[in-house]
């Protein structure tokens, strides 16, 4: 119906921006003349990402480093990578996050140590805060984290941070979008 329609517009659009400008990030991705050159450039991100700062403590722990990854394959995983001689068990990892956040987790085995694989986080909750507990340490990140180191690296491409705002840009359209869907019900 029109109403839900309304609602669900700008979430379409953010979708539709995103794909567009993660498809200029892979190679032989062409440009369209009726999209924006530059997505990054038009917003000022980086004020609003401070709080989504991977936060790492070792303290008292045989982690050595750790890495982060985020996957946006066919599901949203952030991937915590602990360079470490030891693997704990899965129960002696415990991953926590924002109140209603939805997810699961893995603890694999790598060359160099472990990583934890937090999976089946919504578009609206990128912004879910994640405390990653192993022995001895504690590891804090969303999938946001990644935009924020995106938008903060001069290194990357134009392509590539333009990418990054447009995928905080379509959480912030699904986190919209889920808040007028529940309170027009």
């Amino acid at each position: 119906d029109d109403a839900a329609f309304e609602l669900a517009e700008p979430l379409a659009k953010a979708i539709w921006n995103y794909g567009y400008f993660a498809q200029q990030s892979l190679r032989g991705g062409g440009k369209h003349a009726s999209m924006p050159p530059t997505y990054a450039g038009e917003t000022d991100l980086n004020p609003q990402m401070d709080r989504y700062e991977v936060g790492v403590n070792l303290v008292g722990s045989d982690v050595t480093a750790v890495f982060y990854s985020l996957d946006l394959d066919s599901e949203t995983a952030i991937n915590i990578y602990l360079t470490s001689e030891t693997v704990p068990a899965r129960d002696d990892v415990i991953v926590k996050a924002t109140e209603g956040t939805t997810f699961d987790y893995a603890v694999e085995k790598t060359r160099s140590g472990y990583r934890v694989k937090i999976t089946g986080i919504g578009a609206h909750e990128l912004g879910s805060t994640f405390v990653v507990t192993v022995p001895g340490a504690n590891i804090t990140a969303s999938a946001l984290s990644y935009v924020r180191q995106a938008l903060g690296n001069n290194d990357l491409t134009e392509e590539d941070r333009n990418t990054a705002a447009a995928l905080y840009a379509y959480y912030t359209a699904a986190v919209d979008c889920k808040a007028a869907l529940e309170n027009s019900h």
